[in-house]
């Protein structure tokens, strides 16, 4: 017998894969969805805000520039911490091995890159964004390997 919690996720999980096929097929059609219209004019008025310079700061930790020494740091203390290669080996890697998912998925994608902010100063093509994705993992990896200190 199925607990009522399993059949609440499992309709959960069917409706947000659902919802990314939708997205990914108007991405696909070169339609935009309906969250970057909403979102667009917002974004453009937050120029020069201090919100604005609070979420580009938060944006720079999940930048190569951050990322990559804060990947090897953290990966060489895992490697202290559990005296096993193990941990280091899965965070770093985890954390590699989702920049070249990234790619591949931007590469079948090809979405271009939305200019909203000159500012902003993005290259490359915008979906899936590679600063949201790349830290879910990273820091969900080291969350998750902290946890068993």
């Amino acid at each position: 017998m199925v607990s009522k919690r399993k059949y609440i996720l499992f309709i959960f999980m069917v409706l947000l894969l659902a919802m990314i096929a939708v997205w990914v097929v108007k991405i696909l059609n070169g339609s935009v969805p309906y969250v970057d219209q909403w979102t667009r004019d917002l974004v453009a008025q937050m120029d020069e805000t201090v919100f604005y310079t609070i979420a580009r700061w938060l944006t720079e930790l999940g930048s190569s520039t951050f990322l990559i020494p804060f990947v090897i740091i953290i990966a060489l203390f895992l490697w202290w911490k559990y005296y096993d290669w193990l941990p280091p080996i899965i965070f770093a890697g985890g954390t590699l091995g989702t920049h070249l998912l990234n790619q591949l998925i931007k590469g079948l994608v090809e979405r271009e890159r939305p200019s909203i902010l000159i500012a902003a100063n993005a290259e490359g093509h915008s979906f899936p964004s590679g600063h949201a994705m790349i830290s879910i993992v990273c820091y969900g990896l080291l969350a998750i390997l902290l946890q068993h200190c």
